[in-house]
């Protein structure tokens, strides 16, 4: 069976004539024709089903083939469907306006009935390419849309499932550091006591950078700017609430992920304890400042500094026994970094390391 024979043709044309020799045509090549002497005849015709193809003569009474050609083009159900304009003109005004009337194609008369065959079937199979793509863009619009949507179904529950994990996390710390207060007050002896105190001051490090990431709609980075403030004021109200030592922030922006966050809290806690219990002795006043910056290619610089009494020429930092000062330098290691102990008046830290490579931003 011929593949013409699946489709149907609509020839509309005032000549009995012209109508006549066309509808032989393509019937005689297994077309199914149906037949309008008129543009009025032809848009009920359609209504009632719409061809594949509409073969429309420019020039008839009443309505012209334009007008026709406009109408139904207006028409949602029939826009689709190719007019090729059939006349005896073969002036290029007339066939501009019948491609600005929403016409596919333009045949002169007399017929060569080869060219019309092809020319008609032409446009069919571009009608059927045509539907067919678009149904599969649609169909691939339709798996996209769901797609989208499981992945932000899923995406929803992640970031539900890190907003629990980072608020467990946060209150087993927090536990944990009720825990070693309650324990440090039933021990009598004072160096002991302290060291408790020590051990929770880090802990509540760790878990203020929970509670920020908790709070915060990215789960995966910390402000690190906002974290410092809140970490260098707690400090301050722990070991000295006298206000004689100014607290500066000189902070930039600089957003850290969770792997470096952590370490630098830590490394805050140690260096700004550290000075808060020791640069200052007795009721001598002064300013300690926390800086962080983020440097040209990639560095972060991270400064604790004091105009206190300053750090005992005879010690080694990296040598020595006190603990704080061991796991600064650990972490400092663990985040590639180096450290420094600068020549001032009183004591700054410098610590520099990499930018990690996991989006920050």
């Amino acid at each position: 069976m011929q593949e013409s024979a699946f489709h149907e043709i609509l020839i509309v044309d005032d000549i009995l004539t012209n109508l006549k020799l066309l509808t032989d045509i393509f019937r005689g090549n297994g077309y199914t024709v149906r037949q309008a002497s008129s543009g009025s005849l032809a848009l009920r015709s359609l209504e009632i089903k719409p061809p594949d193809l509409i073969l429309l003569d420019v020039n008839m009474p009443e309505m012209d083939g334009y007008e026709v050609c406009r109408r139904l083009k207006a028409n949602e159900k029939t826009s689709s469907i190719p007019v090729i304009f059939i006349s005896a003109c073969n002036e290029a005004s007339e066939k501009v306006e019948g491609f600005n009337a929403g016409g596919v194609d333009f045949i002169t008369k007399p017929f060569a009935p080869a060219e019309v065959l092809a020319r008609a079937a032409t446009h069919i199979r571009l009608r059927e390419l045509t539907e067919r793509l678009e149904q599969k863009v649609h169909e691939a619009t339709s798996e996209l849309i769901v797609a989208n949507q499981q992945l932000r179904e899923s995406l929803a529950e992640r970031e539900v499932l890190l907003k629990e994990i980072h608020h467990r996390v946060k209150n087993n710390l927090q536990i944990v550091s009720s825990l070693l207060d309650l324990q440090s007050n039933a021990i009598p002896d004072t160096r002991s006591r302290y060291l408790f105190h020590e051990s929770r001051s880090r802990i509540q490090a760790m878990a203020m950078i929970h509670e920020m990431l908790y709070q915060s709609s990215d789960f995966a980075v910390i402000d690190f700017a906002k974290y410092l403030d809140r970490l260098t004021s707690s400090l301050f109200q722990l070991y000295l609430q006298d206000g004689r030592v100014s607290r500066l922030l000189d902070v930039g922006e600089v957003i850290l992920g969770l792997d470096e966050a952590i370490p630098c809290g830590l490394i805050v806690n140690e260096l700004v304890s550290n000075a808060l219990k020791y640069a200052f002795p007795g009721n001598r006043p002064g300013a300690l400042n926390v800086g962080v910056h983020c440097l040209d290619g990639g560095m972060i610089t991270l400064m604790v500094e004091d105009d206190g009494a300053g750090f005992p020429d005879s010690l080694d930092f990296r040598e020595t026994e006190t603990l704080g000062l061991q796991l600064v330098t650990l972490l400092v290691k663990q985040l590639r970094g180096t450290i420094e102990l600068l020549s001032t008046p009183g004591t700054c830290f410098r610590i520099q390391f990499p930018k990690s490579l996991t989006r920050h931003d």
